[in-house]
């Protein structure tokens, strides 16, 4: 593969905000459904992540297999932006149709989840070509980051139960 030149950074940049996008809704959907934790993990793992974590010493590798893994991304992205616009269809539709809106949404599931075994499988293909340091930095990292996560959920949680009490003592 040629040098990486400014458009086809801008092309990974993309990418990767479009994957980003998706599992921010994960994220989302995890939380209304209080599964925090393992919404926090599912967000993390990709080589995106991994690279910002280390630095510049694994680029090389990052690039390396980012690009390997852009084609099938890219479609997946495409996937997924059907998906959206069929959910938003049904869901704006002047007569509700629940089937279809289930339909629409279990498509969506479906094209999420096999964009983030893509994710995994090239995270994967990263995480064996780092030090067990490395590795180590790449846990610590989301370990720091989940147990921030949770308590700042655990604040907001007694601030919405003393908000509560409040208003149902009045």
């Amino acid at each position: 593969m040629g040098r990486m030149t400014p458009r086809r950074w801008a092309i990974v940049v993309f990418c990767s905000i479009a994957l980003n996008v998706v599992l921010a809704g994960v994220i989302v959907a995890a939380y209304v459904n209080r599964d925090r934790d393992i919404a926090l993990r599912m967000s993390v793992y990709t080589v995106p992540w991994a690279f910002r974590v280390i630095g510049e010493e694994v680029g090389t590798q990052a690039r390396r297999i980012y690009l390997k893994y852009q084609a099938a991304m890219g479609a997946q992205r495409q996937s997924l932006m059907q998906d959206y616009h069929a959910v938003s269809s049904a869901l704006s539709a002047p007569q509700f149709d629940g089937k279809k809106f289930n339909e629409a949404l279990g498509r969506m599931r479906a094209d999420t989840a096999t964009a983030q075994a893509t994710m995994h499988d090239a995270m994967t293909e990263f995480a064996a070509e780092l030090t067990p340091e490395q590795r180590r930095q790449l846990a610590m990292t989301v370990n720091e980051w989940a147990e921030k996560r949770e308590q700042r959920a655990l604040r907001r949680e007694q601030a919405i139960e003393q908000r509560e009490r409040r208003d149902n003592s009045k």
